[in-house]
């Protein structure tokens, strides 16, 4: 089973907020979500945060910010979520 940090980001332009809807056939299908995903093993919050904008959005971000921090540990998939 993988392991890993999922997060996720919370990008506002012009008091407009961006969300993704997630493709069918995939885990969560047709769902909207944030952008996000799981961190590459030695990459940090930062690096991680301007990877996952830009594979999902193309968009560039730079000295992305700390906004919220929430943790969350699902021990089914082993996995520790973070937003």
């Amino acid at each position: 089973m993988d392991k890993g940090i999922i997060i996720h980001s919370l990008i506002i332009n012009d008091d407009k907020l961006l969300i993704l809807k997630r493709i069918e056939d995939t885990y969560e299908g047709g769902l909207w979500d944030l952008p996000g995903g799981t961190l590459e093993d030695g990459e940090d919050l930062s690096d991680g945060v301007k990877r996952e904008v830009f594979e999902e959005t193309g968009l560039r971000i730079e000295n992305p910010g700390l906004f919220y921090y929430s943790s969350n540990v699902d021990v089914k998939k082993n996995k520790q979520f973070i937003t």
